[in-house]
């Protein structure tokens, strides 16, 4: 008997901040607790129907982090893979955007105790923290289009 499926999309971005001298890439992190493994993963969200995945990633982003000026510059990936939850078979596509922090201007309303923690980190750090941290469905995904970031 097959699962029944069920398909998600995701929308998200490589937030970068190229205003000092060099790019930083945007993580973030769900350690709440000293003890807790420290996970990094981009900011990213669900689509909601009839979404415009461009806009729903700039949305999303600007939700998880609070910075209320980026600004899109390109669609860099999707990635697409499945697994099994709650007795369904999930197929999720994420798609993937590069954007620009334009200005440091966050919303006042932001409350980051309800939010992951923010890094801002080089390239090179990222990708290895990367790398090491991330979940294993996303970790080739998330290892491209930071080396597409690298390469711009």
């Amino acid at each position: 008997m097959s699962l029944p499926i069920k398909h998600l999309e995701i929308v998200g971005c490589v937030l970068l901040d190229k205003t000092g001298e060099n790019s930083k890439v945007l993580l973030l992190t769900n350690q709440q607790e000293q003890d807790q493994v420290k996970t990094y993963f981009l900011p990213k969200g669900n689509a909601e129907k009839g979404d415009n995945f461009e806009a729903a990633a700039k949305r999303k982003t600007i939700q998880e982090t609070g910075y209320l000026n980026i600004k899109v510059i390109q669609p860099i990936s999707e990635t697409t893979f499945e697994y099994e939850k709650n007795d369904f078979l999930n197929i999720k596509t994420v798609h993937w955007f590069l954007a620009v922090l334009e200005d440091q201007t966050k919303d006042e309303a932001f409350k980051t105790e309800e939010k992951p923690n923010q890094e801002w980190l080089n390239l090179d750090e990222a990708i290895k923290i990367i790398s090491q941290t991330t979940s294993e469905s996303e970790k080739p995904a998330i290892k491209n289009l930071l080396s597409i970031v690298e390469g711009l």
